[in-house]
């Protein structure tokens, strides 16, 4: 995959990056933390986000879910 990226052009390479953010919010979310948020804070979107799967607020038992923990973790 590495070789394949760097021999393609800069237009191809930001089309794909552009169809894999359209493609769902999990990959926006990523793309916003990696390319636009501080590279200091890219892991706490993800950290926050898996806190709320595991530790819903005690009156929003639904939102708990440790298979979207876990997505949100194989996404970093």
């Amino acid at each position: 995959m590495k070789q394949k990226l760097l021999k393609s052009q800069k237009e191809e390479i930001i089309k794909t990056i552009h169809d894999l953010y359209l493609l769902n919010e999990g990959n926006q979310t990523f793309l916003n933390a990696w390319f636009i948020g501080n590279k200091k804070n890219n892991l706490k979107i993800f950290k926050e986000q898996i806190c709320d799967y595991l530790f819903p607020e005690i009156y929003n038992v639904e939102d708990f879910s440790i298979s979207n923990a876990k997505k949100a973790i194989s996404i970093y």
